[in-house]
């Protein structure tokens, strides 16, 4: 059952200035994550552990950058930490934990003539991924010193690269486009395995910020997500109002879920740590809990205060999410799903074969076998369609 551990409602903690930025968790139970903010050139590691009657810790801050810092990522270990943004800043920055456990410069890699856009660390290894305004992704080997023979570059996408995930034996990496396409990498071999063409539109793809708004000139409206099932055999990627979701090694596309809302394009989607549920947030920042076995929405959150969320992940801890709005607050949303149902978090017992293999499965389809004909789905009070 989910246990109500996790905090029950949205606190908004002042991390950064009003504007584009983002946040990632770290591995384990380590209770920490890291947010940066475009606008005042930030990246800040907080602890989101709250215990009674002790003071909070103070955020860790690495002030390190001259211009914009939008994309950050934490390595498979939580000791590396890697940002990037501007271009002006002269490529991504590395950061290794020091004796003092706290984050040191270490060196800039994947320089880039345009800004950075979205970074990956491999699960599994010390490879990170570097996704720019540029067609091409950057493969970075952190544990080589040699540019020239710890970078590979995969040629494909023909206009900038937006989000990138790896799946989690680390060794297919999905990335998005503004060319409105998805593209399958394996990076060890240095090739694309597969190409989804017209994943989404391309207005939604390329479609960017004014200047003078407050998310900055250039920020894109849409990051156009993508995430691996953890537990199964999927990917599922943000794709205008619904979310699209294939079968890994075949490749066939497996479900599709409607938002409901033909205004609101998905921006970004991530399977719960366990596999069963699953997070979409869309351009109006409402976040969806989705549950991946029943098809059908759980729950939904918005930020009480107004601001609208720009970013939601689910908390790898607790019955949660955490998010960040676009005032630069990050906090908490708690208790996603009911009680009487596997929190998020909780790992499931799959010792009954049919159940593990109805997880995999994800819609109960024999692998291989595509996509019917579309039957839509009620879903009572909530507003939204799941196509099947």
């Amino acid at each position: 059952m989910a246990p109500a551990t996790g905090p029950k409602n949205y606190a908004n903690k002042n991390a950064h200035m009003t504007g584009f930025g983002t946040l990632c968790t770290f591995p384990g139970a380590s209770r920490k994550i890291a947010t940066c903010g475009g606008v005042d050139q930030m990246v800040k590691i907080h602890s989101m552990e709250q215990k009674e009657g002790v003071e909070e810790a103070e955020s860790e801050q690495i002030d390190h950058f001259g211009h914009g810092v939008w994309a950050v990522a934490v390595s498979c270990d939580g000791s590396m930490l890697a940002a990037g943004g501007s271009r002006e800043n002269e490529g991504v920055a590395l950061f290794n934990k020091n004796d003092d456990d706290e984050f040191q410069f270490e060196r800039n890699v994947g320089r880039s003539s345009l800004d950075t856009r979205h970074l990956a660390f491999s699960p599994t290894s010390t490879l990170l991924a570097i996704a720019s305004d540029e067609q091409d992704i950057l493969v970075v080997d952190t544990a080589e010193s040699d540019p020239a023979k710890g970078t590979t570059v995969l040629e494909g996408h023909r206009g900038g690269v937006k989000y990138l995930a790896w799946d989690t034996e680390g060794k297919y990496l999905a990335s998005s486009g503004s060319d409105a396409t998805v593209r399958i990498w394996d990076p060890k071999a240095k090739k694309e395995v597969k190409c989804i063409e017209k994943a989404f539109s391309k207005t939604a793809a390329s479609a960017t910020f004014a200047s003078g708004s407050e998310e900055g000139d250039g920020m894109p409206k849409n990051r156009c997500g993508l995430s691996w099932s953890p537990v199964g055999n999927q990917l599922a990627f943000a794709s205008g109002d619904r979310v699209r979701v294939f079968e890994r090694e075949t490749w066939v596309e497996k479900e599709a879920f409607s938002l409901g809302d033909p205004n609101a394009d998905c921006s970004l989607v991530q399977f719960s740590p366990n596999g069963s549920y699953l997070l979409t947030l869309d351009t109006n920042g409402l976040a969806i809990v989705w549950d991946v076995m029943e098809k059908e929405s759980l729950s939904r959150h918005e930020n009480p205060k107004g601001n609208e969320f720009q970013v939601a992940v689910f908390d790898p801890d607790f019955n949660g999410l955490i998010v960040m709005s676009k005032d630069g607050g990050y906090g908490s949303v708690g208790d996603v799903v009911a009680d009487d149902k596997v929190g998020p978090h909780e790992m499931l017992d799959l010792d009954d074969d049919l159940e593990a293999e109805e997880i995999k499965s994800f819609d109960g389809m024999d692998d291989g076998e595509e996509l019917g004909g579309e039957l839509m789905l009620d879903e009572p009070g909530m507003g939204g369609d799941v196509v099947a």
